[in-house]
């Protein structure tokens, strides 16, 4: 049977991957193969480049449970260091900084003509 076939959405597939991912990490594992993380779930239509896809737009949901994901494994070490997901929320939050300054100093500079 896919898991296609029994989960609905991608939201319930990331609950499922989140849940393998926390059972490994209780067992101690600090990385996940990703092959072996398919395999898992037992769907022939899940490829390594589209995990990568979900995690990475479900970066909030997974940035303690994952360090890092690549095609080839999953970095589940997040202890001690800056990880691949809080770092992409990082830059994503300054570029919103940014780009609101931006615009408050072009609207300042509008209204000073």
């Amino acid at each position: 049977m896919l898991i296609s076939e029994v989960v609905d959405s991608e939201a319930e597939l990331l609950n499922t991957v989140i849940s393998i991912l926390l059972r490994a990490k209780a067992d101690g594992a600090k990385k996940v193969d990703m092959q072996q993380l398919i395999n898992d779930l037992h769907d022939d239509t899940i490829t390594p480049e589209l995990m990568v896809d979900i995690f990475n737009r479900h970066t909030g949901k997974l940035k303690n449970i994952i360090a890092g994901s690549t095609v080839d494994e999953l970095d589940l070490d997040t202890i001690g260091k800056k990880t691949q997901m809080t770092t992409k929320i990082d830059q994503d939050t300054a570029k919103m900084k940014n780009t609101a300054t931006q615009q408050a100093l072009d609207n300042l500079k509008g209204s000073l003509v």
